[in-house]
C-alpha cells in the first residue's frame, strides 16, 4: 500500500526533502516553512510512484528547474508564479481547479 502526502504536506515540501533518486522519497517532516509534524507522522512517501506517465514528465521536469535555478536547497518544491518562498495558496489552487472544470463541463455538455 502507497502512503500519499496530504495536500498541506506537498504545499511546504522544500527541494531538499525529495530525494534524488528514481523513486523520488519525499521527507514529511518539519522544515522552515511548517512545524506542524508529530512524531507519529514523520515519513517517506514516494512521488514518482504515485504519478501518471505523463504527470511523471512534468514533475520531473519541474524539480530539476527549480534544482537548477535554486540558490539553497531548502527552497519550496512547488510554487505558483514568480513568488518561490512562499507555500500555494490552497483555496486558490482549489477555486482554479473549480472554475477549469467547470468551463471545460460546460464546453463537453454543448
Amino acid at each position: 500500500m502507497l502512503l500519499k502526502p496530504h495536500f498541506t504536506e506537498t504545499r511546504k515540501l522544500t527541494l531538499n526533502q525529495i530525494e534524488k533518486s528514481e523513486i523520488g522519497w519525499m521527507q514529511m517532516r518539519t522544515n522552515k516553512i511548517g512545524n506542524n509534524k508529530k512524531p507519529a507522522s514523520l515519513r517517506k512517501v514516494p512521488l514518482y510512484p504515485l504519478l501518471t506517465e505523463s504527470e511523471n514528465e512534468l514533475v520531473r521536469a519541474c524539480i530539476a528547474r527549480k534544482r537548477i535555478l535554486s540558490m539553497v536547497d531548502d527552497n519550496l518544491a512547488f510554487t505558483l508564479g514568480s513568488d518561490i518562498y512562499t507555500p500555494f495558496d490552497e483555496l486558490y489552487v482549489s477555486s482554479t481547479i473549480s472554475s477549469i472544470l467547470r468551463h471545460l463541463s460546460h464546453i463537453a455538455s454543448n
